[in-house]
């Protein structure tokens, strides 16, 4: 009797531990389920938080077109250290311009502001992001604009 009451609560506790695993799974899975959501994503990852393994869950596996917003992302970096300074970043009027089932292009403005020697300083940067559909939509080009 006692070993079939703790087969039971055994069973039960990996039949828990399973469910918690898939909840946990689909909680963490980044959002690529449309182009605008997955490029919000990539540029929150990239530029807000400066997490580069997170911002590559977003990123085509070549990620050679997006050396110039990773290589401008690191610039924004040594600006900071530079004037001992935090940059906030903002992301503002994302549009989307162009959508098919496998390729999508956005156009989103990045606000970068900080203080320096006192005053509140803002740059506005336009960049194009194209897009493709690869188990959901993943970020594979970015072009600065201005």
């Amino acid at each position: 009797m006692l070993a079939v009451v703790g087969g039971m609560l055994l069973l039960l506790c990996l039949g828990g531990a399973g469910i918690a695993f898939v909840y946990y799974d689909e909680a963490t899975k980044p959002n690529r389920s449309a182009p605008s959501t997955a490029a919000d994503g990539y540029l929150r990852a990239l530029l807000v938080e400066r997490d580069e393994a997170r911002a590559d869950t977003f990123a085509c596996e070549e990620t050679g077109p997006l050396a110039d917003i990773r290589g401008f992302r690191a610039q924004v970096a040594a600006r900071e250290r530079e004037l001992s300074t935090s940059i906030g970043v903002k992301l503002e009027d994302m549009q989307v311009l162009r959508e098919d089932r496998s390729k999508a292009t956005i156009r989103v403005s990045v606000r970068w502001t900080a203080e320096v020697d006192g005053q509140m300083q803002s740059l506005l940067d336009r960049w194009e992001l194209s897009l493709h559909e690869q188990d959901g939509w993943r970020v594979c080009g970015a072009t600065r604009l201005d």
